[in-house]
């Protein structure tokens, strides 16, 4: 008689006859239909990684733009879009499951429609979220996490108990050892089985792949292994070969260079800090020279941020007042800020204060108070620390200057005002030595002596040292009325 035999279908046959050697679909257990939500989210990741848009299928069907459809039509959108009953072998739903979507979506009204557009909101989520010009504060999780992290369908590796688990891990954890002592490679062998290139393999495949490189396992280490990668489209190699042998992966050269190119336009470039840049003295006498040499009055940038006469302006506006021509560092900014700030208010700075100290390089300030003054004009100087000789140096000056001035340099000076393109007074060592050369006076120096004139006449012009040429010219005048001063 033939009696009835519930196991049939629902027991796994390695759970009968142990560990399976021969593989045949016959022996594999049939799927079970997952909840709606399982399946929804799989639809989204579908979409999401195939890049498919669900509602240009659907919308050719709903010729009126009511936002229904047939069940008929919808079912067969969904073999269209590869996730029906027809659909793809990595996406295809069971019977089951799209009678689940077809009831879930039924139109309430009229139980022979679905309401695709509620639908296709469901899926396009994973993209981005519906009426966002109502929440712009909200930030979208693109695609959103419990879909990035979804396991295939058939890996029952959540679901063993504790020691298969253990036993699992065990096993990858000896394979791992020999792909390290060994430095071989299993990608090779596994993309000459995967055809499809869809990171899968079969079960025989996986097991001759283990024997062609001599890792030998036995079949319950196999097994254990299989329990943890295998899902509907057989042993998933590349999350095995993830784990077994990691390999750090290559990030794309342009994030690197866009990095690389945010940083160089964002970055503040500071030069080093000096000692003078501390010294008010020498910040003052720097900054006179500047107004002599540009005739800049600070009071009238400075008066605009006061509109109501207090005599003190904030820190920023004092900075932002301060004309680019002086040429100061922050460092020296902010020693003026100090030096000046009110005692009241120390976020401020008293401009007034600070502009009548500035302003006696062309008056003095107060002088009904003193009529018998008699006021010397401001001389701007250039000497620093770039320019400092010590005494072996001054000799050397000293003798190149007498050894020029005992020649004829009348021409001199229209030489290099003819070198000086720019007739800002400096020109560099070369264009320097070239216009001595002119007048073969360069017989008259020697390279030591040279370097102690470039040094002694040296001004900073940008971020190179050039020669003062009319200072040289003016020494050589001083070094010859010396000379007929002593003859009187």
């Amino acid at each position: 008689p033939k009696l009835p035999r519930p196991e049939v279908g629902t027991v796994p046959t390695d759970a009968v006859f142990g560990v399976q050697k021969i593989f045949h679909p016959v022996m594999n257990k049939p799927r079970d239909p997952e909840r709606l939500q399982r399946v929804i989210q799989r639809i989204q990741k579908y979409a999401y990684t195939e890049g498919v848009r669900i509602g240009q299928f659907l919308r050719d069907f709903d010729l009126t733009n009511c936002g229904r459809l047939a069940e008929a039509s919808f079912r067969r959108c969904l073999d269209m879009v590869g996730v029906g009953e027809a659909g793809t072998r990595r996406y295809n739903l069971t019977t089951e499951e799209v009678d689940d979507l077809v009831d879930a979506y039924r139109d309430p009204l009229d139980p022979s429609r679905c309401l695709y557009k509620m639908f296709e909101d469901d899926i396009e989520a994973v993209f981005t979220k519906k009426g966002l010009e109502r929440l712009p504060d909200y930030v979208v999780d693109c695609p959103p996490t419990e879909v990035v992290d979804l396991p295939r369908r058939g890996n029952m590796f959540g679901s063993l108990p504790e020691d298969r688990v253990v036993a699992c891990e065990d096993v990858l954890r000896m394979v791992k050892d020999k792909i390290a002592r060994s430095g071989m490679n299993l990608l090779p062998d596994f993309n000459d089985y995967d055809k499809a290139r869809n990171g899968h393999v079969t079960r025989n495949q996986f097991r001759q792949v283990l024997k062609l490189n001599c890792i030998l396992l036995t079949d319950e280490q196999i097994y254990a292994l299989e329990q943890r990668y295998l899902d509907e489209l057989g042993f998933n190699y590349f999350q095995f070969m993830k784990e077994a042998d990691p390999y750090p992966e290559p990030q794309p050269l342009y994030e690197e260079m866009l990095k690389g190119k945010i940083k160089l336009n964002s970055r503040e470039f500071k030069m080093p800090v000096q000692p003078c840049e501390r010294d008010i003295v020498a910040i003052l006498a720097k900054i006179k020279k500047q107004l002599i040499c540009y005739r800049i009055r600070l009071s009238q940038f400075l008066a605009q941020y006061d509109p109501h006469r207090q005599l003190v302006i904030s820190r920023d506006n004092f900075v932002r007042g301060v004309d680019e021509k002086l040429q100061l560092t922050p460092t020296e900014k902010e020693t003026i800020m100090e030096v000046f700030a009110s005692p009241t208010r120390p976020h401020c700075v008293e401009y007034q204060r600070f502009c009548n100290t500035v302003d006696e390089a062309f008056f003095q300030q107060n002088l009904e108070r003193a009529p018998l003054l008699q006021l010397l004009q401001h001389v701007a100087c250039h000497d620093g620390d770039h320019n400092f000789l010590n005494f072996e140096e001054r000799q050397q000056v000293t003798l190149a200057l007498e050894s020029l001035a005992a020649r004829p340099t009348e021409a001199l000076i229209d030489i290099f005002q003819a070198i000086d393109k720019h007739n800002c007074g400096s020109i560099n060592r070369s264009e320097f030595l070239r216009a001595l050369t002119i007048l073969c006076l360069h017989t008259a120096v020697t390279s030591t002596q040279l370097d102690a004139l470039e040094k002694c006449f040296a001004v900073p012009r940008g971020m190179r040292s050039e020669l003062d040429y009319r200072g040289f010219i003016n020494a050589l005048a001083i070094v010859r009325q010396n000379w007929k001063a002593k003859r009187i």
